[in-house]
């Protein structure tokens, strides 16, 4: 979990880049390089969720792909939060790690 927080932490300061990259997308289906590129990093984020389910043991309803989405989506929140409400990038950053760490703690 402290791997995900410091991802949170040192990755959210990053938000021209973030948008920078998502408008990429389109280019990451076309591009071989790219496509490579962004395989490798969803295999270090699964890789790392699957650390976490050791750690944490979330609910079996949260898949390792959701999870993985899940992320994405909160550090997208934290760009819009940056960019729309003047917000910081630290408090960004810990709003995303609150709101994943309640998610996978969690009990049903």
């Amino acid at each position: 979990m402290h791997a995900m927080e410091l991802l949170f932490q040192y990755a959210m300061p990053l938000t021209q880049e973030y948008k920078f990259l998502s408008d990429l997308e389109h280019f990451i289906e076309i591009n071989p390089d790219l496509k490579q590129i962004d395989a490798e990093h969803k295999a270090e984020m699964l890789e790392l969720i699957d650390e976490i389910r050791k750690e944490v043991k979330p609910d079996q309803k949260l898949s390792s792909a959701w999870l993985n989405h899940y992320v994405d989506g909160l550090f997208y929140a934290g760009w819009l939060q940056q960019t729309e409400e003047g917000v910081t990038s630290q408090q960004a950053a810990e709003l995303a790690y609150f709101c994943f760490e309640k998610t996978v703690s969690a009990k049903a």
